[in-house]
């Protein structure tokens, strides 16, 4: 798996919340390059938590965002 900056932002107070995604998404991102074999193809990866988004998740290139 190449490099990918993960980034996770959140509301203050909440820091072990991004630790939490953090974690998530780096084993996410190793596990799927293994089982398809094929690397995720951004260099990067940021992660916000929203707590009043209107849908539980939603992804777009190189950005999740989720409740």
């Amino acid at each position: 798996l190449s490099p990918i900056e993960l980034t996770a932002y959140t509301l203050p107070g909440r820091k072990h919340e991004a630790t939490f995604a953090l974690n998530c998404a780096h084993k996410a991102l190793h596990y799927y390059a293994d089982l398809f074999q094929i690397d995720y193809p951004m260099s990067k990866l940021d992660l916000v938590a929203v707590p009043d988004l209107f849908y539980p998740a939603m992804e777009d290139w190189a950005l999740i965002l989720f409740k």
